[in-house]
């Protein structure tokens, strides 16, 4: 379908009668009840070409909201991956330590819709030490499989995940966003450093300067007033 969109140029010749019964088709395959279920997860994983046809042409794929969902401890970490986000982050990731921290998980209910089922999801997952009233984590320790990025919901995850730390007597956040490996370090991976700063930073968090430096970035906030925006 993306090919179709990119071939057919059908962003700007999406009436043209030769690409009739390629607008047909997209009109069956991005209505259905399934394909706006699952629209708001799998977006970030086609090219602007496509996301910007579907969304101008169809109103009912743009007006579909990603839903949100709880953050609640995951208990049981042992044996078999304990739901998506689990799976990916053991199978395709590298799993970071889980020692004598505490798993919390955000899984998403997918609405019932016109005869597609239901379902839900475990779509994210982060490792926290809490002492003293602050909870820490890494970078490596916040995860959202990356086709799901880009879309919210890494945004939806960490407001969540704030509000639950706070209704559970957290006072303070701290995140460390590590850099690469300076000695091989590429520029694409000096630019996701530099995303995961700005991630942090649009949700309230603060850069320690002191603390700080090319390798390392830590950023804090404080668990009080108004919940935090979503990315």
């Amino acid at each position: 379908m993306e090919d179709a969109v990119l071939a057919c140029a059908l962003e700007t010749h999406w009436n043209h009668p030769l690409n009739l019964g390629w607008v047909n088709a997209f009109a069956r395959w991005a209505t259905a009840p399934t394909f706006r279920a699952w629209w708001p997860f799998i977006r970030p994983m086609y090219g602007p070409d496509l996301r910007t046809f579907l969304e101008e042409r169809f109103p009912v794929v743009r007006d579909a909201a990603m839903p949100s969902g709880p953050v609640s401890l995951l208990e049981e970490v042992g044996g078999e991956p304990a739901g998506l986000a689990m799976g990916w982050w053991r199978d395709r990731d590298r799993l970071p330590s889980l020692a004598d921290r505490r798993l919390y998980q955000y899984r998403v209910r997918v609405p019932a819709r016109e005869g597609a089922p239901g379902a839900e999801v475990q779509l994210a997952l982060v490792a926290v030490s809490i002492s003293e009233g602050t909870a820490a984590w890494t970078s490596e320790e916040f995860f959202v499989p990356p086709s799901l990025w880009g879309g919210g919901l890494g945004g939806r995850f960490l407001q969540e995940l704030l509000q639950t730390l706070r209704d559970q007597g957290v006072g303070k956040c701290e995140v460390t966003v590590k850099g690469p490996d300076r000695a091989s370090a590429s520029r694409a991976q000096w630019e996701e450093r530099r995303g995961f700063v700005d991630f942090y930073r649009q949700s309230g968090f603060l850069i320690d300067e002191r603390r700080s430096n090319n390798s390392e970035a830590v950023l804090s906030r404080t668990l009080a007033g108004t919940r935090v925006r979503g990315d």
